[in-house]
């Protein structure tokens, strides 16, 4: 819905600095430290739509909708990349991963339709950015860059040139 209302400029695309997802996560661990409670899953917006969906209505649905309303209107995925500690701790394993997704120029039509269907879009953008501004015009293959890329596939499937692909960096060592 987001991209459709950004699209036909009724709303503005809003982008943060990812490290407040930092901020958010040392704040809720703090918080449970001081309360000895996972205090985290009292704001996470699947626990509550979860505990709505088993035991019925409470109030703390109106702040999962809210945070809905939010990622429409304001940021797209807003809640996960900016605040979820569960995103920031993805995104401080993934770096090291040695499964991520590499990117063939050579093969890439730039149709953007991984773009289209990528949760954090940023990634390939940075990536073929850094492809660009890499000076060696030999070079093929480009693993993406950046902690927030969950490894989902959605990109590889609908890359129709298979530009897009898992790459293990364990196979480069041996």
């Amino acid at each position: 819905i987001h991209e459709n209302l950004a699209a036909k400029k009724i709303i503005k695309r809003r982008e943060f600095d990812p490290k407040w997802r930092y901020v958010f996560t040392a704040l809720f661990i703090a918080m449970s430290f001081a309360s000895s409670q996972l205090v985290f899953e009292i704001f996470s917006v699947t626990g509550i739509v979860s505990r709505f969906v088993i035991y019925g209505y409470f109030h703390a649905i109106w702040f999962a909708l809210f945070v809905l309303l939010v990622e429409i209107f304001y940021s797209r995925r807003g809640w996960c990349r900016y605040v979820c500690p569960i995103g920031a701790t993805y995104s401080l394993l993934t770096r090291t991963n040695a499964v991520k997704v590499s990117w063939n120029k050579d093969r890439c039509d730039h149709c953007l339709v991984c773009i289209d269907t990528c949760l954090v879009p940023h990634v390939l953008e940075i990536t073929k950015k850094n492809a660009k501004l890499d000076g060696d015009e030999n070079k093929k293959e480009f693993r993406l860059v950046g902690g927030d890329c969950t490894l989902c596939g959605r990109c590889i499937d609908v890359c129709h040139h298979d530009a897009l692909k898992f790459d293990n960096g364990f196979k480069k060592l041996i």
